[in-house]
């Protein structure tokens, strides 16, 4: 069984400016380096290898004209009594169209409806409860943050590890280049 997701990989251009944010707040488990992307969909537990087929075969039929995408701002969100921290993603029309094909072509797979709304989130770390004050700190201090990636024209299907290995991730497969 393999947890899976649909993302889009951050530039290195984009992982070194987030290094900075990295930098600025202590008592965080942060995600290991290049493990940095913006989920599209998650999928959630997959053990039949018969949709796992059928979802990269749908996937490698995509075609969309790359884009670039930008961050907006620095950002957390609840898990668990703990907090996510890490960027909130402009949701361009061409980010929510790429979203919506990538819906359609796992839903034509097999692969079960998203349950939340789309909010594109770059997580860069988790903190534990009890650190509101650092973290309402971090927000302040890094409110203006901005950067982009640069061209979205890749896709990857990747397998995300359990929580005693947080921020690895594995690549599956490469969907791309956009038309």
């Amino acid at each position: 069984m393999v947890n899976l997701a649909v993302t889009i990989p951050a530039s290195p251009a984009l992982e070194q400016r987030l290094a900075i944010l990295k930098s600025s707040l202590e008592g965080v488990q942060w995600k290991e380096k290049h493990s940095s992307y913006i989920t599209l969909r998650c999928l959630g537990n997959i053990d039949n290898s018969i949709l796992l087929e059928e979802i990269d075969y749908e996937l490698s039929r995509l075609t969309w004209p790359a884009f670039s995408v930008a961050v907006k701002s620095v950002a957390f969100q609840n898990y668990n009594e703990n907090y996510k921290i890490g960027v909130s993603i402009v949701a361009s029309s061409e980010l929510i169209r790429l979203k919506q094909k990538i819906d359609f072509a796992l839903q034509r797979a097999g692969a079960s409806t998203p349950r939340r709304r789309f909010a594109p989130f770059l997580e860069l770390g988790i903190l534990p409860s009890g650190k509101e004050r650092e973290l309402m700190s971090w927000l302040e201090l890094n409110g203006l943050f901005s950067a982009s990636i640069s061209k979205v024209d890749q896709i990857n299907l990747i397998e995300v590890y359990d929580s005693k290995n947080y921020g690895l991730i594995s690549v599956l497969e490469s969907y791309g280049p956009a038309i």
